[in-house]
């Protein structure tokens, strides 16, 4: 059998002849489970794709795409910025943590989340986030803990286990209070634009998550150098984020523009 090709087609079953002209049926659900796919031309493959109920249309898979890699970019910089944390930077006059140029990239990532894929898909990016980094602690302190390794690397690594820790306590009540404030600036206000939306969400956000942060991390007293890195901080990274604004919109806008064409296309999924 070199080819099949469909005679008659409905929503529970399709009639197929193949090439020595015997003629079939079966369901749509079943031919996929079957692996027969490709004995198919490509309009009838996607025929079956589109009357299969257990198959992932295109528009899903657009959005599965999107939504995976805005999860894995958010995640990915969170775990190399904490990398840097131990480590101090100047910034115009100002000692940041080293990662502190890539971090607001996470503001851009969520604001588009919420703003994609709205208030439920971004609260369970900071929840999911927030478990990793608790992973993470646990991962590290007991490696260090088992294993045995020399004096320099553990003046290194040392510090890290806590600030996974401390980070993964802040970020859920930092980023939800993003979501919230996205979520309610959008709905209470209609014609809000999406710059004024990420850049007071973020405000808002930050400002627990840099008090919280800097406190637990660097504060071992309440003086004026704490008060000072906390101010340098958060000032820095609002700065910064409304900065990034358009890399928002861009990222929302290439999502808008590519969707419509993808609809109308037919899956190549399992194609080879």
């Amino acid at each position: 059998m070199k080819w099949l090709k469909i005679v008659k087609s409905s929503a529970t079953n399709i009639t197929y002849q193949s090439d020595t002209g015997t003629t079939l049926n079966a369901q749509p659900n079943d031919l996929l489970k079957k692996n027969v796919l490709l004995l198919f031309n490509r309009k009838d493959r996607a025929t079956i794709r589109e009357l299969a109920s257990c198959y992932i249309s295109h528009k899903d898979e657009y959005d599965f795409l999107w939504l995976g890699g805005l999860y894995a970019f958010y995640i990915g910089i969170l775990l190399v910025t904490t990398l840097f944390s131990p480590v101090t930077i100047h910034i115009l006059g100002t000692v940041q943590p080293g990662g502190i140029l890539i971090f607001p990239l996470t503001f851009v990532i969520l604001d588009s989340v919420n703003e994609i894929f709205q208030y439920r898909y971004a609260r369970r990016l900071t929840y999911l986030t927030s478990a990793i980094q608790l992973f993470a602690c646990a991962a590290v302190y007991i490696c260090l803990n088992v294993n045995t390794y020399s004096p320099a690397f553990h003046n290194h690594m040392d510090s890290y286990p806590l600030l996974y820790l401390v980070s993964a306590f802040t970020l859920p009540i930092a980023d939800q209070t993003n979501n919230i404030v996205f979520r309610l600036m959008r709905y209470r206000l209609a014609t809000c634009p999406l710059w004024l939306r990420s850049v007071v969400s973020t405000v808002t956000g930050q400002l627990t998550y840099t008090i919280a942060w800097i406190t637990l991390f660097f504060g071992t007293s309440i003086d004026t150098a704490l008060l000072t890195r906390i101010v340098d901080n958060y000032g820095f990274k609002v700065i910064y984020a409304a900065c990034l604004v358009p890399i928002t919109y861009l990222i929302v806008a290439v999502y808008r523009a590519r969707k419509p064409a993808i609809e109308n296309q037919p899956s190549v999924v399992g194609e080879v």
